[in-house]
């Protein structure tokens, strides 16, 4: 045999195992089933703009409920000590005004505390409500109140951020 025919049989015979090993690394590979990590979702409730309308809204209440206080007159409480008997007068302190800044970092450390979007959309429209209506008159229904009993429950210390002192 010539050297050009045992060339051209060696370059169709490397050809065909090429061809062999190439459908079968690539056969495998379609058989594998790849999971796809999907990116973390993407916030849907802005936490910094609800707490700028919550303060907006709100300082008008807040200031509304420390003028009824204020109007209110002021008297001093009697604590008597239950083991010595001493009686001590304390004088009622003024409240410090709210402004806006408070509580606009009051409700956005409410809203950080509780890392659920769901949960701290749900309990700002909740505070939302309860100031717009005023605490007083608002009923929520059976529902409402299980939810929030379940989302005190899961961030106990979340809601205790909105504590203003009133």
């Amino acid at each position: 045999m010539k050297n050009q025919t045992k060339i051209g049989i060696g370059v169709v015979l490397l050809a065909g195992v090429g061809y062999y090993f190439y459908n079968k690394n690539k056969s495998k590979i379609s058989n594998v089933t790849s999971s796809i990590i999907d990116e973390p979702k993407k916030s849907g409730f802005d936490r910094e703009k609800a707490s700028k309308e919550f303060a907006g809204f709100g300082i008008k209440k807040f200031n509304e409920q420390t003028f009824k206080f204020d109007n209110t007159p002021n008297k001093s409480a009697i604590i008597t000590d239950a083991q010595t008997g001493v009686q001590t007068i304390v004088a009622p302190t003024k409240r410090q005004p709210i402004t806006e800044l408070i509580l606009y970092k009051q409700m956005l450390a409410t809203l950080n505390g509780i890392p659920d979007d769901s949960d701290a959309e749900f309990t700002y429209n909740q505070f939302r409500t309860i100031y717009e209506i005023g605490d007083s008159k608002y009923k929520p229904d059976l529902d409402t109140q299980i939810r929030l009993e379940k989302i005190q429950q899961k961030y106990p210390t979340a809601l205790k951020q909105m504590d203003l002192g009133f």
